[in-house]
């Protein structure tokens, strides 16, 4: 004997395979034309409905992931043409220029001391599929932190974020990214140190088995060494 399922769509494929039967069989399984009628009716629509809420689920997917991709692109660009008026402020011993652009001008210079490591880096996964990274550290004043992020396919850390606090949210992981490392650098003055490498493995939709594994200490880094190319590369 047949179970009626728990599931919608088990029910809307139940009654699917069973209504032309029914409708043979009416009298002798004591139904009416009507009542079968009226269940085809139900069925017809809860499969419709059915088939809309796929349709949909299927365009917030694609929606989301173009907002992700349409979003880097811009966070990519936008980040080049500041780090462009800064450079042409810096060139031109202009502070206006910030002014003009209506961005905070680099915070004044510290003592001189150099910061901490930056320390207990993690991140912690939203339901949009963001993450948002947190960290403890000391500085002077003029400490901001560098957030690095090394995807697949990468050979080297690339900058996503400058802040001045301890915490970043990254809303920019391509879809289906399977792991993300990420690495704090603190800088101050002529002073930078980096934290350890926080790896950060993902599901296929950036939502599931998040887990943070911090590597062993890397050596800190001065302003020479970050600047030389491969600086914030994972090889030696």
């Amino acid at each position: 004997m047949a179970l009626l399922p728990d599931d919608r769509i088990g029910r809307i494929e139940f009654f699917e395979e069973r209504i032309p039967q029914w409708t043979a069989q009416a009298a002798s399984i004591g139904l009416t034309e009507v009542q079968i009628a009226e269940l085809d009716l139900r069925t017809q629509t809860a499969r419709a409905s059915y088939a809309a809420a796929k349709l949909a689920a299927t365009q917030r997917k694609t929606a989301t992931t173009k907002l992700r991709a349409d979003a880097n692109s811009m966070r990519t660009l936008g980040a080049a043409l500041l780090a462009t008026i800064k450079a042409f402020a810096e060139a031109t011993s202009d502070p206006s220029v910030y002014d003009k652009a209506l961005i905070d001008p680099p915070a004044p210079r510290g003592d001189g001391t150099p910061p901490d490591q930056p320390s207990q880096l993690r991140a912690t996964l939203g339901t949009d599929g963001a993450l948002e990274l947190t960290w403890k550290g000391k500085g002077p004043a003029g400490t901001r932190y560098d957030v690095t992020r090394l995807l697949p396919g990468e050979s080297a850390f690339t900058v996503i974020g400058d802040t001045s606090k301890k915490k970043l949210v990254d809303n920019t992981i391509p879809a289906g990214t399977g792991q993300v490392l990420y690495r704090v650098i603190a800088r101050q003055t002529d002073f930078e140190v980096g934290s350890t490498i926080l790896t950060v493995r993902l599901g296929s939709t950036n939502q599931s088995q998040m887990i943070g594994l911090p590597i062993a200490p890397e050596q800190s880094m001065t302003s020479h060494e970050a600047s030389q190319p491969g600086a914030y590369g994972m090889g030696g």
